[in-house]
């Protein structure tokens, strides 16, 4: 198994790579570029399209096991179908949003199919773990929450894509700790999907940390929200009641809880919640005098404690890391509402 995942890896390291460069000389010989102003940080145009290469190399990872290692994965081939199908569907949202705008009801509406699409190929929540009690087994409720999963993870990881290499570093992260999680539960596709998650992401971010010379855009972004929310459903990682669904909510502490401080600041403002500004925690640490890049170190820092507590749950004591989870997330939130309060009573001191 290490040297699928050697392969996995370094195959989709190299592919995004490769790709990436290329396409982000074509994006500025055709002037697809993100233009400067507004809340955006950059200050000349940026290649759009980093998608793109995302798209095609997670395609392959996708694609290699029908070819390689037919039947070696249990049920592997019908997930496969299934996230192959949804992610082509995200991707080309994204890219459309990307190159024309696309509304907030064509972006939920085309979500909420892309997971219908994974029901269909047998993923889905089925039960919810409690570490304190048995398992809630959810029944017919199990295709909504699964959608409600699918199309806030998408959605998460999009939001957080508002620095240079913030959404590819914390996709990594998050990747390896479910690649990890899956070994221990005796599980190969998902960290096979993982490490090829990890490794393009890995390629593409060269010319995306910070100062970036490619943004991926909705089509990545949102892209690497699906495909880590559909392997979060792989099994065995959904059929084991210790870890289902609370090890991918605990590896994606950071996109969660940037979420939620999101839904509540702009619910408090009495705004739309799909509406964009400039109160994201990277946009708040930015504007107190961080740079981008010990900004982006900085919040993926906070991911690798939240993936360590994720490690931790599958190892030892679960109720001790629910302990854990539940106070780290505390600190997070409370942390986030302190830097706004701090960054707004500065800007009334500035006038």
């Amino acid at each position: 198994m290490g040297l699928a995942l050697g392969f996995s890896f370094c195959l989709s390291a190299t592919i995004a790579f490769l790709l990436t460069s290329w396409i982000k000389g074509w994006a500025l010989r055709k002037g697809m570029v993100d233009r400067p102003g507004g809340r955006k940080i950059h200050h000349s145009p940026i290649p759009l399209l980093g998608g793109v290469a995302l798209y095609f190399t997670f395609l392959v990872i996708l694609v290699i096991p029908f070819i390689f290692w037919r039947g070696f994965f249990s049920h592997g081939e019908r997930y496969l179908e299934g996230i192959i199908i949804g992610s082509t569907l995200i991707f080309f949202l994204g890219l459309y949003d990307d190159l024309k705008r696309a509304s907030p009801v064509l972006k939920i509406g085309v979500q909420i199919i892309a997971g219908l699409v994974l029901v269909n190929f047998g993923l889905g929540v089925t039960f919810l773990s409690n570490p304190f009690r048995h398992p809630l087994y959810l029944g017919a409720w199990g295709i909504p929450f699964t959608l409600l999963w699918v199309v806030f993870i998408t959605n998460a990881i999009n939001l957080i894509d508002g620095l240079d290499g913030l959404a590819a570093g914390t996709s990594i992260i998050v990747a390896l700790v479910l690649l990890t999680v899956g070994l221990m539960r005796e599980g190969y596709l998902t960290p096979f999907l993982c490490a090829g998650i990890a490794g393009g992401c890995l390629g593409f971010l060269r010319y995306n940390f910070p100062p970036a010379r490619i943004f991926m855009g909705d089509a990545g972004s949102m892209l690497l929200g699906f495909l880590l929310a559909s392997i979060s459903l792989i099994r065995p990682l959904k059929t084991v009641a210790a870890v289902a669904l609370f090890v991918p909510i605990v590896a994606l502490g950071v996109p969660i809880v940037e979420s939620f401080t999101t839904i509540i600041r702009r619910f408090w403002r009495r705004r739309s919640i799909l509406a964009p500004d400039r109160g994201h925690i990277h946009y708040v640490l930015l504007d107190l005098g961080f740079t981008p890049r010990v900004t982006v170190i900085t919040l993926y820092l906070i991911s690798g404690l939240f993936g360590l507590v994720c490690i931790g749950f599958v190892t030892a004591n679960p109720r001790l890391m629910v302990i854990l989870f539940v106070a780290l997330t505390m600190a997070s939130l409370i942390a986030v509402l302190g830097l706004h309060n701090i960054n707004n009573g500065r800007k009334k001191e500035n006038g």
